[in-house]
């Protein structure tokens, strides 16, 4: 009743907010010299065949509501020296399972911030917090309600074409029910980059990082690891960025009998704005090591990425369209049933998203959502099919 009473009070200020902010437009609105505030809200009706992820032929479906109450905010767009930019998400979903006991509030918090005093020095903070029961990782399943938080802030100071950077990030992971998985990554990042054109900027990155377990035993090590990255950030053309990442990385893990990592990580970022205002092209791919707790392996490297298309049909009408490859590689050997051999996993995603705009703020909206994962050992395979009846959201 008191996490029920909260939410009416929440849905209650997104309405309010907007009278407030429409009889202070002249103050907090005036183009872009003034704050912006977006209250916004938004209900979701899914099926899903397979929630918690379960192996092939053992799935419990489910019926999923999701309602979102929240505000974005937009810090004045001033060319001037001394400004700040701010970019703030803050929402809290409520989320009822028909079948299972699941039910709540899952607040959330993506906040960027960066302050320019206009002498080559820059501050940059961003942070990232959600509540969900989503597993983390492609390794984990099931529904365990989980808070993930990543922080940094970093200082930046630029001489001419020539730059160098220093942040340091948090990322955690941490478990309602249960400690035993619960982890935090430390990194320290120092960047040196040089414009060599306008469009075009190279970069050399060092990261010193310490992974953090809550609890350690056989399954759970701390570890060490220093990772270097020669990079490039290049307008190809003025609808086509391109940022890339290509170096190596050492972890060295605290028990001295399980297996370290020596190898190459990377990552490609790629946006092509096809069509003026209606198509976009958006590529997302990577080589990182992700943290395991499976039999005593170290980590698994994940290798993949995302392609997203999105297009506009007219006014009205949008669709976008996504699919996700990984392959994910154990290290060390393991034993399920009678074979023997190192686990590899292959994830497909593929998600389709169609929505009608019926006014500028209101629109109504479906979509599909299909995860499978082929493992060399069969009893990791599954399967999920999600289908989103209906989404109504509104934005003030």
């Amino acid at each position: 009743m008191k996490a029920a009473a909260l939410f009416c009070l929440a849905l209650l200020c997104v309405f309010l907010l907007p009278l407030k902010v429409q009889a202070e437009r002249g103050l907090l609105l005036s183009g872009n010299e003034g704050w912006q505030f977006h209250p916004y809200l938004t209900f979701q009706q899914y099926y899903d065949d397979n929630p918690s992820r379960n192996p092939k032929g053992s799935e419990e479906s489910d019926y999923l509501s999701v309602g979102r109450t929240g505000i974005r905010i937009v810090s004045p767009n001033e060319a001037r020296k001394g400004r700040v930019r701010l970019k703030a998400d803050l929402y809290g979903d409520w989320l009822i399972f028909a079948k299972r006991d699941i039910k709540g509030i899952r607040p959330a918090l993506d906040l960027r911030f960066d302050y320019v005093p206009g002498t080559g020095l820059e501050v940059n903070v961003f942070d990232v917090f959600t509540m969900t029961n989503e597993a983390p990782t492609n390794e984990e399943t099931g529904l365990a309600l989980n808070v993930q938080n990543s922080g940094q802030f970093g200082l930046k100071y630029r001489f001419a074409r020539v730059g160098v950077s220093v942040a340091y990030q948090n990322d955690l992971l941490e478990y309602t029910a249960s400690d035993a998985n619960d982890r935090m990554l430390h990194s320290i990042i120092s960047t040196l980059f040089c414009e060599v054109s306008p469009s075009f900027k190279v970069s050399a990155e060092y990261t010193y990082g310490l992974v953090k377990y809550a609890r350690l035993d056989l399954d759970h090590s701390d570890a060490v690891f220093h990772q270097g990255q020669m990079g490039i950030d290049w307008e190809a053309t003025p609808k086509i960025t391109v940022a890339a990442r290509a170096g190596y990385q050492v972890r060295d893990y605290r028990v001295a009998s399980r297996g370290d990592y020596a190898g190459w990580v990377g990552s490609l970022a790629l946006d092509w704005n096809i069509l003026a205002r209606s198509t976009t092209l958006s590529l997302r791919a990577a080589r990182d090591l992700v943290e395991s707790v499976y039999q005593g392996n170290n980590y698994y490297a994940s290798n993949g990425g995302t392609l997203v298309l999105g297009h506009r049909l007219g006014e009205r009408w949008r669709v976008s369209i996504n699919g996700s490859w990984y392959l994910d590689q154990y290290p060390d050997a393991t034993t399920e049933g009678a074979q023997t051999q190192r686990r590899s996993d292959q994830t497909w995603i593929a998600g389709v998203d169609l929505d009608f705009f019926i006014t500028q703020g209101l629109s109504v909206g479906s979509g599909y959502f299909h995860r499978e994962r082929d493992s060399n050992f069969d009893g990791f395979d599954y399967r999920e099919n999600r289908v989103k009846f209906i989404q109504i959201a509104s934005v003030f």
